[in-house]
């Protein structure tokens, strides 16, 4: 990996660990919808803005059907199931579900017949990282730590996040990033723009909401996207997945430090697990000879 890639995975590590705290706290205020709504409008208007300068929108408008299909995978439902979930299920928990989406990225390269992407040291990594996925998932749930249901819409959210590099990398790999982030996110508002105006709240904002939806709509969205795409493009969809591994390690440290949340059984079974399947799937020693098919 070069060093440019490397930066831009440890931007994009740190970053994408943060949204699930600043969700937490607009959560006391604001209904999902509501959150998405200003996630996308605030970053997409500063997207806009930023495309118009560097003269991006208008060439990444001839792949504007790719580019709503990102919206819908990576933005549009995601953010809406995960706010939702957020709801019943700690920061911690979300940030560490996370960790499944190497799962559903290697079944991608499978069914895509990806064959130098399929190891046998990355099939026993994301094995062993859905054993704690599981383990996680199975022990809260049944002490009652935890809402299955919930836990089970991140779950699905991860496979959006798992095929969206793929589909980066295959139609988008030439779009300009800032106008391909404006029509997305643009897309994003219009869509939630009924249901997030309907669900409003009354009376007037504290600070602390301010801030928070300035950070998760400027920082982990605006500057957030435009790091994560650069470093697909850089490093490629199947090492992104893999690597994203490291955005629990901030979310399970920024809920316990700054939302006092507790660190339940099935963390502290799952999390060393899922963080074995980490580095037998990141290993660059490990993964050096493709499986034979």
């Amino acid at each position: 990996m070069s060093r440019r890639g490397i930066l831009l995975f440890v931007g994009s590590s740190i970053i994408g660990g943060l949204p699930w705290i600043f969700t937490k706290v607009l959560l006391e205020k604001f209904q999902p919808s509501s959150i998405v709504l200003i996630r996308a409008l605030v970053a997409g208007f500063v997207m806009l803005l930023y495309a118009l300068q560097q003269r991006t929108l208008f060439a990444a408008l001839k792949k504007w059907p790719w580019i709503l299909v990102f919206a819908l995978i990576q933005m549009t439902i995601p953010w809406w199931l995960t706010s939702f979930a957020q709801k019943s299920i700690d920061t911690t928990v979300v940030g560490l579900l996370m960790a499944a989406t190497p799962i559903f990225a290697l079944l991608f390269a499978f069914i895509e017949r990806e064959h130098s992407a399929i190891t046998r040291s990355r099939i026993a990594g994301v094995i062993t990282g859905l054993v704690g996925v599981t383990c996680l998932i199975g022990i809260d749930a049944a002490i009652g730590k935890s809402d299955l249901g919930k836990v089970l819409l991140v779950v699905v959210c991860t496979m959006g996040f798992a095929y969206g590099p793929r589909l980066v990398r295959r139609h988008l790999s030439e779009v300009p990033t800032s106008g391909m982030l404006a029509i997305a996110l643009i897309f994003t508002a219009i869509i939630w723009l009924g249901p997030g105006a309907a669900s409003w709240p009354t009376g007037s904002l504290e600070s602390k909401y301010v801030v928070a939806a300035l950070a998760v709509s400027l920082l982990c969205t605006a500057v957030g996207f435009i790091i994560y795409l650069e470093a697909i493009k850089e490093i490629g969809p199947q090492n992104i997945a893999l690597l994203a591994f490291t955005n629990p390690i901030v979310s399970i440290s920024v809920g316990v430090l700054f939302a006092n949340e507790l660190i339940s059984l099935g963390l502290i079974i799952g999390f060393p697990i899922i963080m074995l399947g980490i580095y037998l799937s990141t290993s660059k020693k490990l993964n050096t000879q493709p499986l034979p098919m």
